[in-house]
């Protein structure tokens, strides 16, 4: 009887995670939800120490922003950056920080 119920919780987990809707594959071969919204702006690179620490941006006006895909070389706590980005709607991450973004363009600044 265990078993079935931490089967039948296993795949209610699941299925909340699926989203419907288009997707597209990113050029690390992810797929994420599809969203036009480009963003543009300045902000620091931070490390964050919780769930193991991360890396995420802050940008000039405080907002908080979690790439998913941020480059090792830009992984530098208080590098000031310029940044293009994308959100990742429908994305749950785990970090629980910030907006989730598909970086397209970073340079530092």
């Amino acid at each position: 009887m265990k078993k079935l119920a931490l089967g039948l919780l296993i795949v209610t987990m699941v299925a909340g995670c699926l989203t419907s809707g288009h997707t597209n594959q990113s050029a690390s071969g992810s797929t994420r939800p599809e969203s036009q919204e480009i963003m543009e702006f300045a902000g620091t690179v931070v490390f964050v120490p919780l769930e193991g620490g991360f890396y995420g941006i802050l940008d000039d006006s405080g907002k908080r922003f979690d790439p998913h895909n941020l480059p090792e070389q830009m992984r530098q706590d208080g590098l000031r950056v310029q940044v293009k980005a994308r959100p990742v709607t429908g994305a749950v991450g785990f970090h629980m920080w910030g907006t989730i973004v598909e970086i397209l363009e970073i340079h530092p600044k």
